[in-house]
């Protein structure tokens, strides 16, 4: 699955099967991504885009994103390029389960409780 601009997606969290960001930039440039969340810009590990056999439509993995800290979570994103091309998008992503998500590790204070 893709959330492909500009048109508003939801995609369900799975940390096996990641989905990716699609944006239209130019054919042949190098495209980097920025995401924000709630306003604020997210520090990305890497920002990267890779083109998909010189169609001019780039990716970015979604395995990228913080891990969730809520059952749905709302980013908007701007995909830019070294020609001066852009493009940009927004997407939900959601947590089966909903708020009943598993706690990370060092998180036990969520799923140990006193008897």
């Amino acid at each position: 699955m893709a959330a492909q601009s500009p048109s508003f997606r939801e995609f369900e969290y799975n940390p096996d099967a990641p989905p990716a960001i699609v944006g239209e930039l130019t054919v042949g440039a190098s495209g980097t991504i920025r995401v924000w969340q709630d306003g604020v810009e997210l520090d990305l590990p890497t920002s990267g885009c890779q083109e998909l056999d010189s169609t001019g439509k780039f990716a970015w993995s979604t395995v990228h994103l913080p891990q969730p800290l809520a059952s749905r979570e709302q980013f908007h994103w701007q995909m830019d390029d070294d020609q001066g091309a852009g493009d940009w998008g927004d997407l939900v992503r959601y947590v089966p389960g909903g708020d009943n998500m598993m706690p990370e590790p060092g998180q036990s204070g969520r799923y140990i409780h006193p008897v």
